[in-house]
């Protein structure tokens, strides 16, 4: 939003109204400037009414693989050819009037999803969470949701290229056999290969197939995004053979839990389950949670960024780095941990009043708790703090209750050599001439190397590259093979979660390309097998069976999971030199921060949308307002209000950020409750090479990574540019007028008065006369509640809504003109300080399905009606455009078709393999909205019509339900008293949104409960 520069003075200490709570979205709503108020009460925003004038070059810039698939015009659309096997049995599984749904799962960074599919007649178009499997427990992130986007980009590798132009599969075979007998003959001397972070037994059995055949070849790993930090932690805490453990943690049951920038709520690359496990324990209606005994567990998060953690937090604390060091040794300290002397103590950085209380909060809950606590440190905290954090949770008794320490899944050359340093290691080989032939199988190394490593410059004296990948990437373009790598959903495989449950990775489509897994290339390499299928089944024939037939195969195909592959978890003991080794290992980190000079330290993190550039191409992620800065397209450097104000910066101002030659530059965001001093950034943009939606988006910042500081520098100076650079963020767009629109209160003054909790209705008149006459509703009666004490902000129902309903992106110059398409967003509520809000909470918006509807009133051609059974509809044939009733609602939850994107496709061929043939493709000039997933009600109302019975509560589950990690959301028939949607409808927290607008939304919420420290045991 367009407006004057925001000083700090801008942010007064707020009054408090009636519920001694005021709520913010924006630091512009905050300041409350005149520009603010003209935006606010502006009917359509401004350029609203202009349409967009672009050239079919445009066009297939801005969509690249949402709508523009020529690229798969002429494809054979099949399943694989062998057996795959759905999750329920059918007898025709190519019946085309049916959808199938077959288990799988995918990885990310070492971590591993479970996913269950729908197949509509061959192809794979809606991806869920397998209830069966440990880590999803039925539940998804964006990363999955997005997935069926990657499937069918168009800018995928489509053939084998040799020197950037195109070849054949069978030319590099006929390469490959050559080099083949060449490593027989020199027992693999100048054979290096690269991977990814994994967990597959396969690919470790083929690599160690390789190794046990060519002794003399090195297999290295390497990931921008990984847990170095952590298992030199483990190291320093057990000792080196700890290393092969890694920590599962269950919320399920802590009472008390400290974040240590652990982001366990932002729904990314963390198992999902424990979103469950820790909502579950607040929940106090639609659950098992009940309100006479709530068991509601508190968190303490120590941050140095705003964090969806610290956001939900019911004591946060934000802070640099180096005070979280500090703050750990004190807390270790007073609850019993031998760590380091009284006299190391004292030198460290002094702390303020604040922190000190903090402190004696979280100590005294800790030792309440006791092995029913749970302490946890994110993979980008320093060894130092994670070896602090294991002995915390011995000296508490959490190892085997909250905290388990599980072998290791992800498959690694050497368990005592970081990711770095085996990076490292092969380019030093690379430079001297070691390296004959090197296989890349998937990342981007030459991208997100770090600094002080030069992979790119190595890369060129390999005579022979090879590069498996499914887009043209910067390290593809440097190599001499380019090989397409399959999609997850087209390639066999197997992969452990983090307790060791294995899945099978089955395919659900034959591959759309010429492309082969990393399976299949090792396989052909060691002339195993080039079939991923063979090679996943002699993986686990012992256990499985051979044979398309073998019961137990098809079973664990079905279910997702391989039964009985659980691990035990490991007894570990604190070092008995502990002391020792922690004081040494301060003495070097306290050496480290003072002799830095510079003004800021910059923490990294990878971007919660296109991870760390992997998911750049994809459109749908590149425009899903990213949490809390709601953000579109771009990344930025966070600044503090006192920082911003200190500098004279102000949002999408460019700066310098940097250190002697390492210099990068990024726009200004300014940040409520980031700590001062203090920049956040995230890197995976700023990629040179992509398909057309990830080129030339956005900044890079892995110029500022070194192998020694991955995750921070504190080292760094800013200086301020001249130059301005245009931000798309949503935070501002659809705000709505009116009291109380987001309600939260604490545990105890629940109850204290658990009938009518004050800070849930607050006084307020509501009218009750109506122009509307009343419906009796003799069927069904849909309604939906949202929990805001379960929803932690993770956007994963936006991006399921998207995927479920044809919903089109518009790229970053529409959003920027508030036309983004999406029909749920998520509001983002400040409460205190903009320096440091008291409160963060987020509120997904979708339609409210109005009884009394403004929208139906003002519709010159009603195509917004009322249905029998209070779906409020949007009949897309009638539309005309007229756009009154996004004017007369005041949720702003309608969304227009300025564009005409939907027409230009519809003429492309290959559409159909990415939408839904449930939901109607809607075109320019139409509105559209929520419909409350009406084609999942009416489907199901048929499948229960054709069986003779009633439908079941639960039965129908929308879109945004589905994928919630933290079953916020709740939808059933209002006309079923036993229904969990009537319960949570009922309930006493249960609030509609502008309720005093007398709309009387189906929509409600449930107002959030936090549960602080007022001197009693959780």
């Amino acid at each position: 939003m367009p407006g004057k520069k925001l000083q700090q003075s801008d942010f007064p200490e707020l009054k408090s109204s009636s519920t001694g709570v005021d709520w913010w979205r924006s630091l512009e709503e905050l300041a409350d400037t005149e520009e603010f108020q003209s935006y606010l009460h502006r009917e359509f925003p401004a350029q609203a009414t202009e349409w967009l004038q672009c050239s079919r070059r445009d066009f297939l810039y801005l969509m690249g693989a949402s709508f523009f698939l020529a690229g798969l015009h002429g494809c054979d659309l099949h399943q694989p050819e062998e057996m795959i096997v759905p999750a329920v049995h059918q007898a025709n599984q190519n019946h085309s009037g049916s959808p199938l749904y077959f288990n799988t799962a995918m990885e990310l960074s070492g971590s591993v999803l479970g996913l269950t599919v729908e197949s509509q007649m061959g192809r794979p178009i809606k991806i869920e969470g397998n209830p069966n499997h440990p880590s999803s427990l039925g539940a998804t992130n964006v990363f999955a949701q997005a997935a069926t986007l990657d499937l069918y980009d168009p800018d995928r590798l489509k053939v084998f290229q040799r020197n950037q132009k195109n070849s054949s599969r069978l030319k590099w075979r006929r390469e490959l056999q050559a080099t083949r007998i060449h490593f027989d003959q020199t027992q693999g001397a100048g054979l290096r290969i690269l991977t990814q972070t994994s967990t597959s037994p396969t690919q470790q059995r083929l690599l160690n197939h390789i190794r046990e055949r060519w002794p003399q070849s090195r297999w290295y790993c390497y990931e921008p995004v990984n847990d170095d930090q952590q298992r030199a932690g483990t190291a320093l805490a057990f000792g080196n053979n700890a290393k092969l453990t890694q920590p599962v943690y269950d919320f399920e049951k802590a009472a008390v839990i400290l974040s240590i920038d652990y982001d366990f709520l932002q729904a990314r690359d963390l198992p999902l389950q424990q979103i469950r496990h820790f909502t579950d324990k607040r929940r106090l209606a639609g659950g098992t949670n009940q309100d006479q005994n709530p068991q509601f567990n508190r968190l303490y998060a120590l941050a140095s960024s705003p964090t969806l953690t610290a956001a939900k937090a019911d004591h946060h604390l934000r802070t640099d780095p180096a005070k979280i060091i500090s703050l750990l040794i004190e807390i270790a300290a007073q609850v019993g941990v031998d760590a380091v002397s009284k006299t190391e103590l004292y030198q460290l950085v002094d702390q303020s009043e604040d922190e000190r209380r903090w402190l004696q909060q979280v100590v005294a809950d800790l030792k309440s708790a006791g092995q029913f606590s749970l302490v946890a440190a994110g993979r980008e905290q320093p060894p130092l703090v994670h070896a602090l954090v294991y002995a915390i949770t011995q000296q508490l008794g959490n190892s085997g209750v909250t905290t388990h320490f599980y072998p290791s899944q992800q498959i690694r050359p050497d368990t005592t050599t970081a990711d770095t340093s085996m990076l490292r290691d092969l380019v030093t080989d690379m430079e001297q001439g070691k390296v004959e032939d090197l296989f890349i199988l998937g990342g981007n190394p030459v991208f997100d190397a770090p600094a002080d490593i030069p992979f790119a410059a190595a890369l060129k004296q390999v005579s022979r590259s090879y590069a498996l990948s499914s887009l043209p990437i910067e390290t593809s373009e440097s190599c001499l093979w380019s090989i397409p790598d399959l999609h997850f959903l087209e390639r066999w495989g197997d992969v452990r979660s983090a307790d060791g449950t294995a899945s099978i990775v089955q395919p659900l489509i034959s591959p759309l390309y010429d492309g082969i897994s990393a399976l299949e290339l090792l396989g052909t390499l060691v002339d195993e097998s080039d079939s991923g299928y063979a090679l996943v089944r002699s993986t686990w024939s012992d256990q499985l069976g051979t044979g398309e037939t073998a019961q137990a195969w098809s079973q664990a195909l079905a279910d997702g999971v391989i039964p009985d592959t659980k691990q035990t978890p490991e007894e570990l003991t604190i070092a008995e030199d502990f002391p020792t080794r922690i004081s040494t290992a301060l003495k070097k980190w306290t050496e480290e921060f003072q002799s830095t000079t510079g003004r800021f330290t910059v923490t990294f993190h990878p971007d919660p949308t296109v991870w760390d550039g992997r998911f750049i191409n994809n459109g749908w992620l590149q425009e899903l307002p990213k949490p809390l800065s709601t953000l579109t397209w771009d990344n930025v450097a966070w600044f503090s209000v006192s920082d911003a104000a200190e500098l004279d910066l102000k949002n999408g101002d460019l700066i310098t950020v940097g250190s002697g030659k390492e210099q990068c530059t990024l726009p200004v965001w300014v940040m409520p409750g980031q700590p001062a001093g203090c920049i956040t950034a995230c890197f995976g943009y700023g990629r040179t090479v992509s398909g057309r939606a990830g080129t030339a988006n956005g900044f890079n910042i892995y110029p500022l990574r070194t192998s020694e500081r991955m995750w921070f520098r504190p080292d760094l100076q800013v200086e301020k540019t001249e130059k301005r650079y245009s931000l798309a963020a949503t935070q501002t767009h659809h705000l709505m007028e009116g009291k109380h629109l987001v309600r939260s209160g604490t545990l105890q003054k629940y109850q204290q008065d658990p009938e009518k909790p004050e800070f849930a209705h607050p006084p307020s008149p509501l009218p009750t006369a109506s122009f509307n006459d009343e419906w009796s509703y003799e069927g069904h009666r849909w309604g939906m509640t949202i929990d805001l004490t379960a929803c932690v902000g993770c956007s994963a129902c936006v991006l399921a809504c998207q995927s479920e309903n044809n919903i089109p992106i518009v790229g970053k110059q529409q959003v920027a003109l508030n036309r983004e398409m999406h029909w749920i967003r998520v509001d983002t509520y400040y409460e205190g300080k903009a320096e440091d809000p008291e409160q963060t909470l987020s509120q997904p918006v979708p339609c409210m399905h109005c009884e009394h509807a403004p929208c139906e009133l003002v519709c010159p051609v009603a195509a917004t009606t009322h249905s029998d059974e209070g779906l409020n509809q949007m009949i897309y044939n009638r539309c005309v455009g007229t756009r009154y009733c996004s004017n007369n609602c005041p949720y702003k939850v309608r969304r227009f078709n300025f564009l005409d994107f939907s027409d230009k496709a519809l003429n492309e061929p290959g559409l159909q393999l990415l939408t839904n043939p449930d939901v109607t493709v809607r075109s320019r000039g139409v509105m559209e909205k929520c419909t409350y997933c009406v084609q999942r009600i009416e489907k199901s109302k048929i499948a229960a019509q054709r069986e003779e019975r009633p439908l079941r509560d639960g039965e129908i589950v929308t879109a945004c339900q589905g994928a919630c990690p933290a079953q916020a959301i709740h939808f059933g028939d209002l006309n079923e008293a036993e229904s969990r949607v009537r319960q949570t409808h009922d309930h006493p927290l249960n609030y509609a949104l502008l309720e005093e607008l007398n709309t009387r939304p189906r929509t409600t919420y449930l107002a959030e409960v936090k549960n602080p420290n007022t001197g009693e045991s959780p």
